[in-house]
């Protein structure tokens, strides 16, 4: 049989010596030898002692992350092989920002764990408030998990049966060029129907079951918020899933070095760049340049004109006039005179596809050289 006062006694001993969740963990295992495991209301390992021993421990957590096999073990089942699990929710202002998991192998200790588990969880409060203060958005650890499943490990949509019907639309933001209200704004907007995923530099968003409708006016509020990203078409495969959030990261990357590109990117009119960026070493290695380009850069370096970014929002806008004065805020007339500069300056007729599409490849393809040399000029 186990003491609580004494259970108590080791915990302060531990805080005292080394104020950790590691170090009071490992001292709890010590006493009980049964196993303790602190998780963060994201899903994340704070820390644990007495479990992964076991052979299938490794489909529990991965990359230092509750995956969904342990979801469905820990907080579903309840149950691990023989042993049961007693889970406390740990709170910051009545939101759970983590849990205690006490794996007990006897049941006749139930009353020692659950008192032992909601001391704990009074005890560890301040590392799981601190912790949460990472994530910019509140979803349920349900929630955390599944958006995590989906863009880091593994999950099958039958295994998760909210995930059916409908499309899909994935949305990727940087949290450096955002803020953080607008950001959680946005998300607690649109939280019905998004599962989200954040790391210390980006939050990728899965919104699911949507028609063409909903999405628009998802597309339309983060105008409204004025927030910088990228978003997907919609789809239908769920398999496209974490395909569309690597296209989506080329596509910020792709747009980072460029000045005036800010905003929400459309997969549909920013998959150029993102597919020049798989080419650029070939184009380093080639010495590609295009002349007529480079004249149209000296014309902007000597004069101040922003010819070239003129025309790289006209040809990524399929040569429509209406859209791009609309995306580079300038009236209709003033974006056809500048059209008119640019073909004198180039020698070209903008108005032949084959021209366009020339053009715009190798815009695409010197922005991604110029963004290469100059990263490797800061290092």
């Amino acid at each position: 049989m186990y003491d609580i006062n004494d259970c108590y006694k080791i915990i302060f001993e531990a805080m005292a010596e080394n104020l950790s969740l590691n170090n009071i963990a490992e001292r709890i295992y010590r006493y009980t030898k049964q196993g303790v495991v602190f998780i963060s209301g994201s899903g994340r390992l704070m820390a644990s002692a007495g479990f992964g021993g076991d052979k299938n421990s490794f489909s529990f957590f991965r990359k230092e992350h509750l995956s969904w096999n342990g979801y469905e073990l820990f907080f579903v089942k309840k149950k691990v092989g023989k042993s049961t699990l007693y889970t406390e929710p740990i709170y910051d202002k009545k939101k759970v920002s983590g849990y205690v998991l006490l794996i007990c192998e006897d049941m006749k200790d139930g009353e020692f764990f659950e008192k032992l588990g909601r001391f704990l969880a009074k005890i560890v409060e301040r590392f799981f408030a601190q912790e949460q203060k990472r994530y910019l958005y509140n979803q349920s650890l349900r929630r955390h998990i599944i958006a995590w499943a989906m863009m880091e490990d593994d999950i099958d949509t039958g295994q998760v049966k909210e995930l059916q019907g409908g499309k899909y639309m994935a949305v990727l933001f940087l949290k450096r060029g955002n803020t953080a209200a607008g950001l959680s704004g946005f998300l607690r907007d649109n939280g019905s129907s998004a599962y989200v995923y954040e790391n210390e530099w980006e939050v990728r968003v899965l919104f699911c079951k949507l028609t063409d409708r909903s999405a628009g006016r998802i597309r339309k509020r983060m105008d409204e918020c004025q927030l910088t990203g990228c978003v997907s078409e919609l789809f239908s495969d769920w398999h496209l899933c974490r395909a569309k959030q690597h296209l989506l990261a080329r596509i910020i990357r792709s747009g980072k070095s460029v000045p005036g590109e800010q905003g929400i990117r459309q997969e549909k009119e920013w998959f150029i760049p993102g597919i020049y960026s798989y080419a650029t070493p070939l184009i380093e290695e080639a010495g590609l340049m295009d002349y007529s380009i480079q004249r149209l850069l000296e014309e902007d370096e000597e004069k101040h004109t922003g010819l070239y970014h003129t025309l790289k929002v006209y040809l990524i806008c399929e040569n429509n006039i209406t859209l791009a004065a609309k995306k580079l805020h300038i009236h209709r007339n003033t974006l056809v005179y500048r059209l008119k500069q640019i073909e004198k300056c180039l020698e070209v007729d903008l108005n032949d596809t084959e021209n366009s599409w020339d053009l715009l490849a190798f815009i695409m393809m010197h922005d991604m050289v110029r963004r290469k040399t100059g990263e490797r000029k800061e290092r």
